[in-house]
């Protein structure tokens, strides 16, 4: 049996982060302030609408029960930063929209004396696991593509060498430039091309 994966260590110190709140003029933001300085962030707020380079800080809390794609830089795609939503409200509508934009977390209105780290913790943490999720499926997609390459540079270091055993080859020689199979293998195939077209520019 195969030992479970160790969960992930998360960064538990958020002083200095920066936490941007899109929410109308109202109390609850007194209190969100309040824990913000206790928690060490740097708290900025906006309305209506969220500034352009709003991706470019740490956090972002918004309210749930008035947010619409309007209000976003990025429209309608999917949250670039850790997300909190404030929810005041159940409405179905209002649930869907905060998953089909991707928010991290809620905290639930009326907003409280506590609650905000916990929820920017999570929020911190779903965000990783996302962007580390996308790399590894990117990583897998470019990997299905170069299986052509793969086996193209086998056959070449088979023939070239007189191998039965392209493949081997084509792993030791990844190994030893410390390469992908996929990087071994564009290697290969351009070494190859490469008297070719030296030929074809006589």
């Amino acid at each position: 049996m195969s030992a479970a994966r160790s969960p992930r260590r998360m960064d538990s110190d958020l002083r200095g982060a920066r936490l941007l709140v899109l929410n109308r003029p109202h109390d609850s933001l007194r209190l969100l302030r309040r824990q913000a300085e206790i928690i060490g962030l740097q708290m900025t707020e906006c309305w209506p609408v969220l500034p352009e380079d709003a991706a470019g800080y740490d956090f972002l809390i918004l309210d749930a029960d008035t947010g619409h794609d309007g209000q976003l830089p990025w429209g309608a795609a999917p949250m670039p930063l850790p997300s909190v939503a404030l929810i005041g409200s159940e409405a179905p509508g209002r649930i869907d929209w905060l998953l089909s934009r991707g928010v991290h977390a809620t905290l639930m209105q009326p907003v409280g004396d506590r609650g905000l780290y916990a929820a920017l913790l999570m929020a911190r943490y779903r965000f990783a696991a996302e962007a580390e999720l996308a790399t590894r499926l990117q990583k897998q997609a470019w990997q299905l593509s170069q299986r052509e390459n793969v086996l193209r540079a086998a056959l070449l270091l088979a023939e070239r060498d007189g191998s039965a055993d392209g493949f081997a080859q084509l792993r030791r020689a990844a190994t030893a430039g410390r390469m992908t199979i996929e990087e071994a293998a564009l290697a290969v195939i351009s070494q190859a091309q490469a008297p070719r077209n030296a030929r074809g520019r006589r």
